[in-house]
């Protein structure tokens, strides 16, 4: 194998691991498995480094994480898909992390605050 490939690869791993922890998602081998429909052994290759996904199970991982294939994986380009700069991130990652009645009431500020965004996502 290649210095690069085996870069790529370590690479990979390190941003698997940090976009599973940003989710929100339970973080355990077997709930991840479940998310991304592949065997545990699956996840710990890629949370190690060991293996890449092909691109359409990388095109899954990453709709699913909500960064960008590009960034998950080669490191390159913008790594959220939806936030525009690191402060935007940081609000979608706390909300994610935020319990429900939490995000319920800020959604409710929210419409309170932008009443015509509000209604219209209820649509």
């Amino acid at each position: 194998m290649s210095f690069c490939a085996d870069t790529i690869k370590k690479s990979f791993g390190e941003r698997f691991r940090e976009a599973c922890a940003d989710s929100g998602l339970k973080d355990t081998q077997d709930d991840l498995a479940k998310v991304f429909d592949v065997s545990g052994v699956m996840i710990w290759s890629y949370r190690n480094g060991e293996k890449i996904p092909r691109m359409a199970r990388a095109i899954h991982i990453a709709k699913v994480l909500d960064v960008s294939v590009e960034w998950l994986l080669t490191g390159r380009g913008s790594k959220c898909v939806s936030a525009q700069d690191d402060a935007e991130t940081m609000l979608l990652n706390s909300f994610r992390r935020s319990p429900e009645v939490l995000k319920d009431a800020i959604l409710r500020f929210i419409g309170t605050a932008h009443p015509q965004q509000h209604t219209e996502r209820k649509s």
